[in-house]
């Protein structure tokens, strides 16, 4: 695999926070969501079509309010790009998916490191009913 890695100031900018946004001209509080996407070729695509994907990547950036955190390229295998990035919000996913839907099926999935997922999956089970003693 190839590995593209983040600024020195990602993975801290990624961690779940609070932030202050002034989306439609309102000021509100929201965490800072981690995101998996997973993108593979269109069936459909021509090969020459995928190259030219590949070299346009090759000069693209992520969009404003995206963290990248990781981004991987597998060697073989179902996905041509692995990406881990945390957004503020849903805009900058549209455009990730809108730049690229031409070339590839994208899957993009809320995410939460294994440590995040430690810490708070025991109060998540807990408020889970089929995890309640019934009386």
């Amino acid at each position: 695999m190839f590995h593209v890695e983040p600024g020195p100031t990602s993975l801290q900018a990624a961690t779940p926070r609070r932030y202050r946004s002034g989306i439609g001209g309102r000021t509100y509080l929201g965490v800072l969501m981690e995101f998996v996407a997973l993108m593979r070729f269109r069936p459909s695509v021509p090969a020459a079509e995928r190259d030219a994907a590949l070299m346009r990547r090759a000069a693209w950036q992520y969009p404003d309010g995206v963290t990248m955190i990781a981004e991987y390229w597998p060697v073989s295998g179902e996905y041509q790009v692995v990406t881990v990035f945390a957004a503020e919000t849903v805009a900058p996913i549209m455009e990730i998916e809108f730049e690229w839907n031409d070339a590839f099926d994208i899957s993009v999935y809320p995410a939460v490191s294994a440590e995040e997922g430690l810490r708070v999956g025991p109060e998540v089970f807990r408020r889970l009913p089929r995890m309640q003693q019934s009386g």
